[in-house]
């Protein structure tokens, strides 16, 4: 069996390949972190004939909501919206403290969905320290992110990044003092070859040499943001291999996976759950209801080895105790009235509805920034809101290809119009980027048209 130190960095050899217990990735705040003392408790609620003094939950009685009720576009017949209700003891539930990890409701019908797409059997109805994976609902997928990369990496730790990456989890890593190393991407996704290539002479690099090795791969495997490439079956499958080879877990951040506008490959959620030969606890697997339904409602949820998701969840106990009980029942009344098929038609047809957008936006793109001269280039985005624009700018002494964060974030704005430097997608500081990232998701044609224009015109006048 492999050795390995746990302190201020983390260290494994070179050939790690015998699996260490999940626990052993907890960082310390995770381990320090003691239960809360009232919500621990609140599930012994539940049990018969229990009388409960525990919880200061005010009394329902003085509450002023007497019903929730939404108008529901149903895919079988958008053009007759039916009302749904939340009344009675479903509604005195979500207007009172609820349950840390969801509502049992929400929890139960996504982790139905998410075992029958991803073909991980439902947890068995045990104890969570017995069930191979479980499901937990957030404030949206990134604060389960930002909660999971607290309860894992320690300052001093490594998290690898797909480069260019996700920029909103950038400042959580920053702020904890964690090293980021960028692993290439292209038109097929994250590049397995040259993550393998950087484990394998990860002692030996100038380039990390001095850093802890990897605790995780943060990846966006589906319609990436910015690029709008997913990564490749043949990809994934690589990088299940090199986590366990080198001991690392596996952050598979899927908002997009519904906007896919190719033919979907296995999850490495899915795949993780395939190998009866291999530890099946690398992967947690992060989604959204935010692209497809409602992004206020601010419903993401994860999946993953139990140890993990009931740090998690640990960590909400004591932070904001749960999500919002108003916000679930909307999305369980909902998700319910639709059932798993009619969700999935829903899902369909908003990625039929983004896909007509790219194309649209393409187009134009097509007949004014690459008019002769041609101002930029990209590669067809798979799925997603977005276009990740090389932009052929000028070379200077700086960089080889030249840098788009004045332009755009100056000149371009002095032009009236706002787009994303890729900078900002950079997975370290201090990097030029000649990228610029611009969405399609609400812009109409005229517009789009008006400020390609504006753009072409920025770049030519340099």
């Amino acid at each position: 069996m492999n050795d390995y130190v746990r302190g201020s960095a983390w260290r494994v050899p070179v050939t790690a390949c015998q699996p260490r217990p999940l626990s052993a990735f907890l960082s310390r705040n995770a381990q320090r972190r003691p239960a809360s003392a009232i919500r621990s408790l609140l599930p012994l609620e539940q049990e018969p004939g229990m009388i409960s003094l525990l919880a200061g939950k005010p009394n329902p009685a003085t509450f002023p909501i007497e019903e929730i009720a939404v108008k529901v576009r149903l895919p079988d017949d958008a053009s007759s919206p039916v009302v749904v209700a939340v009344t009675g003891d479903r509604l005195q539930k979500a207007l009172q403290y609820g349950p840390t990890a969801g509502t049992p409701a929400l929890v139960d019908w996504l982790a139905q969905l998410t075992s029958s797409l991803h073909g991980r059997p439902l947890p068995a109805q045990s104890s969570d320290s017995t069930k191979p994976w479980q499901l937990a609902v957030g404030n949206g997928s990134q604060d389960l992110i930002v909660k999971a990369f607290e309860v894992i990496l320690d300052s001093g730790d490594t998290a690898l990044l797909q480069s260019p990456t996700y920029p909103g989890v950038l400042p959580a890593l920053c702020v904890g003092q964690v090293n980021t190393v960028a692993v290439e991407s292209d038109e097929a996704g994250i590049r397995a070859d040259a993550l393998e290539r950087m484990l394998a002479r990860w002692d030996v690099d100038e380039k990390t040499s001095s850093l802890a090795r990897p605790k995780l791969l943060y990846m966006v495997p589906t319609a990436s943001n910015p690029t709008g490439t997913s990564t490749s079956l043949d990809r994934k499958r690589a990088l299940l291999r090199l986590a366990r080879k080198y001991d690392f877990l596996l952050f598979e951040d899927d908002p997009y996976y519904h906007l896919s506008f190719e033919e979907a490959t296995p999850s490495l959620f899915a795949l993780d759950g395939q190998d009866s030969d291999h530890d099946q606890g690398r992967v947690l697997r992060f989604e959204s209801l935010s692209k497809v339904m409602s992004a206020g409602l601010r419903i993401g949820f994860v999946a993953g080895p139990s140890v993990l998701v009931d740090a998690i969840n640990k960590y909400t106990a004591t932070s904001h105790l749960q999500v919002s009980g108003v916000s679930q029942c909307v999305a369980i009344a909902v998700l319910e009235q639709m059932g798993h098929r009619g969700f999935l038609q829903h899902a369909a047809r908003t990625a039929d509805f983004y896909r007509r957008r790219r194309d649209a936006f393409e187009r134009i793109a097509h007949e004014i920034l690459r008019a002769e001269p041609p101002v930029a280039e990209w590669t067809s985005p798979g799925g997603g809101m977005f276009l990740w624009l090389r932009l052929l700018l000028p070379l200077n002494a700086n960089t080889a290809e030249g840098d788009s964060f004045a332009l755009i974030s100056t000149q371009a704005r002095r032009a009236g119009v706002l787009a994303v430097p890729g900078v900002a997608f950079l997975a370290s500081s201090g990097g030029t980027s000649t990228y610029v990232r611009v969405s399609f998701s609400l812009i109409g044609e005229e517009d789009t048209a008006e400020a390609f224009r504006r753009l072409r015109r920025v770049i030519l006048d340099l």
